[in-house]
């Protein structure tokens, strides 16, 4: 167990060398810097599908006020036929509703294909990743398998390619709606009433300096989670492939002491995070 004890906190995102893999995860900020790096390689074969995607993205949420317009109007019709003491013209309701199914339909539409472009996108993702994997893998020699642990080894090759699939799928499409939706509605209340836009934008500084504080090291946060999981992984597959050793010859509670404390030291991790946000 001593060689395993060695190699606990080596990572399996490349056979190029344990030694590089522990420098790198030893600072988090630097592991975080070289995950984006790697990722911008990795996601230039589909590049153009998320930008296109946010383009998408971006009209959706910009459709998101075009409901409330035709409403505005379909209530200044009802108001005014209600004044009057007439009924509302029944023609122009009819062609207002129209406009506000047709509103929702041409939004929710271009979101479909959005969506559609950003799936696309993350299976051939998915295949260009694991391709390389498997590459790389297969050219490494029978010693680095030896001296990294498999838990490592499968946490790169499947979970972290699944992981991914929120940032190639869902990501682009939301993060630009998330944008242009809310400038959008606040066009419009200051279209309606200056007021009414001024009103919508005071909290927004507020807003903005306590999720600057919030996320503030959130990158670096995430690169050192990532390095607790890969120890999480690591010994978990450890303690399993040798439970007929620890049958036979384990002490009953160390058996499975690298496991907790691996587990104790991400929740306490995680913990920390949390109580900062």
């Amino acid at each position: 167990m001593t060689d395993t004890d060695e190699r606990e906190d080596v990572t399996a995102s490349s056979p190029s060398g344990p030694d590089a893999n522990d420098a790198r995860t030893e600072d988090p900020r630097a592991a975080h810097l070289a995950g984006q790096r790697a990722f911008k390689e990795l996601t230039a074969p589909i590049r153009g599908s998320m930008m296109v995607a946010r383009v998408l993205g971006f009209l959706y949420g910009a459709l998101a006020v075009a409901p409330y317009v035709v409403l505005v109007q379909l209530g200044q019709v009802l108001l005014e036929a209600a004044r009057s003491g007439a009924s509302p013209d029944r023609a122009e309701v009819m062609t207002l509703l129209m406009w506000l199914t047709g509103a929702f339909g041409l939004r929710y539409g271009i979101y479909f294909v959005a969506l559609a472009v950003t799936h696309f996108a993350d299976v051939r993702f998915g295949h260009i990743v694991r391709s390389r994997m498997v590459s790389v893998l297969a050219a490494a020699p029978l010693a680095w398998f030896t001296s990294t642990n498999s838990g490592a080894v499968r946490k790169a090759i499947q979970d972290d390619t699944h992981d991914v699939h929120t940032v190639i799928a869902h990501a682009p499409v939301e993060s630009a709606a998330a944008i242009s939706a809310p400038v959008s509605l606040l066009i419009y209340a200051f279209v309606v009433d200056w007021r009414l836009g001024l009103l919508s934008i005071a909290t927004l500084p507020l807003y903005g300096l306590l999720n600057a504080w919030m996320m503030r090291g959130m990158g670096e946060k995430t690169a050192q989670m990532d390095r607790h999981l890969s120890r999480v992984s690591s010994t978990m597959v450890e303690f399993v492939s040798g439970i007929s050793v620890v049958k036979a010859f384990g002490t009953v509670g160390r058996s499975h002491e690298r496991f907790t404390r691996a587990a104790e030291d991400f929740s306490r991790s995680t913990s920390t995070g949390a109580a900062r946000c």
